[in-house]
């Protein structure tokens, strides 16, 4: 594999990307809008790493935008294992997800920032770890996030096709999860262990389309905490 040694900017000392865009007073206090990347905001392609196989899930873009007009973060946090297994490079990760964001701006919306994990039970040597605490279900990369840009996860919120995405919402004391039945959420057996993640003060639904779901309902006044929970099971 090849590698660019100016993406060390983006790679720390634990192995995870993460790349910041946003101004730093944007983010003082507020919630963010935590995003899964595929199945979420691309199609899922399994072990994506070429430019050519990015197909944007359109419905994402309003949720977005909305984020974008009231300055709440939006962040994309991703576990890679495609890396850590050695299956391609940071230098395939930053060419496909630099593509994505190209493809979001034209579409006039953008991201804040992006974190991604590597690290897998399975991965090669510097990349191998039973339970990585950043790896998705675990919080590490939202807590990251919150601690380099200031956010309050109290007020966040995260959206995923897996229980894994919302389980590590819950892990990092967000405000709730959304599983959206799109890339594996259309899975049963994922629409279920997500929902079975919601607990009085984290609350999850799950929604065959992301058009069901409004940027008012997640940070709006009358947003679904304070509602109960919308579940959607279709």
């Amino acid at each position: 594999m090849s590698y660019d040694s100016k993406l060390d900017l983006f790679v720390g000392n634990n192995n995870i990307w993460s790349q910041i865009f946003m101004k730093s007073q944007k983010s003082t206090g507020n919630g963010a809008l935590f995003l899964d990347r595929d199945g979420v905001i691309v199609e899922e392609v399994e072990y994506l790493h070429e430019v050519n196989k990015i197909s944007l899930i359109p419905e994402i873009n309003p949720l977005i935008k909305f984020a974008n007009l009231l300055s709440i973060p939006v962040i994309i946090i991703t576990n890679q294992s495609g890396i850590g297994r050695g299956y391609y490079s940071w230098d395939d990760f930053y060419k496909v997800q630099n593509t994505i964001l190209k493809i979001l701006k034209n579409a006039g919306v953008t991201i804040d920032a992006v974190f991604a994990c590597p690290h897998h039970k399975e991965a090669i040597a510097r990349f191998r770890h039973a339970d990585h605490p950043f790896r998705k279900p675990n919080p590490g990369m939202l807590k990251m996030a919150a601690e380099l840009m200031k956010i309050d996860l109290s007020k966040s919120w995260v959206i995923g096709d897996r229980s894994t995405d919302i389980l590590a919402g819950l892990n990092a004391n967000c405000k709730g999860g959304v599983h959206v039945q799109t890339g594996h959420g259309g899975n049963n057996d994922e629409i279920q262990a997500s929902l079975q993640i919601r607990k009085p003060n984290y609350y999850v639904t799950s929604v065959t389309s992301l058009n069901e779901i409004t940027g008012d309902q997640l940070f709006g006044k009358n947003h679904l905490g304070t509602i109960h929970h919308r579940i959607h099971t279709h």
